[in-house]
């Protein structure tokens, strides 16, 4: 009436912003893909943990389905149904699931080509300690001198 702007306030949370911007059947949709993505990983981590050599794929599925945890509890307190956190989580799940498909397939066409332990370690798990006077060294000869 005064020639001002209305303040725009945004919706409590995700769930509310998709169904009132989209409607119910947006919402379906959007709670659907969702909840599919979950369903899948769920059920590949239950495939992959039964089996040792499968143990950093069941990991990774692990931590991506607590990511969609998380994101799932602050998208019930915040608006954020359009940034970009749950698409990526979605897009990674769809990645991770291909993967893990993938090397399932191949275990089960010839199971002595898939090792059982990485052929690396990560940084974390060597127990490499450089000690600069080791006994190898003395013996081999090379002496250490502090006047160079």
């Amino acid at each position: 009436k005064g020639n001002e702007r209305a303040a725009w306030l945004e919706t409590h949370n995700s769930w509310t912003q998709v169904s009132s911007e989209n409607g119910i059947p947006g919402a379906f949709f959007y709670l659907g893909g969702v909840l599919y993505c979950i369903k899948r990983l769920l059920s590949q981590y239950r495939t992959l943990r039964k089996d040792p050599q499968f143990a950093d794929l069941a990991n990774m599925v692990f931590y991506l389905l607590l990511s969609f945890i998380v994101t799932i509890v602050n998208m019930t307190f915040a608006s954020a149904a359009y940034q970009p956190g749950l698409p990526l989580l979605c897009g990674l799940a769809v990645g991770l699931l291909r993967t893990s498909e993938k090397a399932i397939r191949e275990a089960n066409q010839n199971p002595q080509a898939v090792p059982v332990h990485p052929s690396f370690l990560p940084a974390w798990k060597k127990r490499v300690i450089p000690v600069p006077h080791t006994p190898d060294l003395r013996r081999s000869g090379a002496t250490h001198s502090s006047n160079s």
